[in-house]
């Protein structure tokens, strides 16, 4: 990650956690982030912590929203960060559906 610099990068899962943190680093190094997440208000806080980044509200599990996304920004590279939050518990105190929901998930 070291000579990102002048590159385009566009981040998944950019709204929040390792899509974040990866996003505000990227753009730190001097990278042109595209930053993608469901999440508008989020992508708009983190739009504010640099110039170097620029947000796209889109669910990167819709193929047609994908090819948009391809479409209007050629990049230089693509992190995948994007994920369904899991059900955060103990699994004693889970029930089979919240414990298993993270991968079956349609989204």
């Amino acid at each position: 990650m070291n000579d990102v610099g002048g590159k385009t990068i566009m981040v998944t899962g950019a709204s929040r956690g390792l899509g974040r943190a990866v996003a505000v680093e990227l753009a730190e190094r001097g990278a042109s982030v595209v930053a993608v997440a469901r999440n508008e208000r989020l992508l708009g806080e983190l739009a504010a912590t640099s110039e170097h980044i620029t947000t796209e509200v889109a669910d990167v599990s819709d193929g047609a929203a994908v090819v948009g996304l391809v479409d209007r920004h050629p990049v230089d590279g693509l992190l995948l960060a994007a994920g369904s939050a899991p059900h955060i518990a103990p699994i004693q105190e889970q029930s089979w559906q919240q414990f298993s929901e993270i991968w079956q998930n349609p989204r």
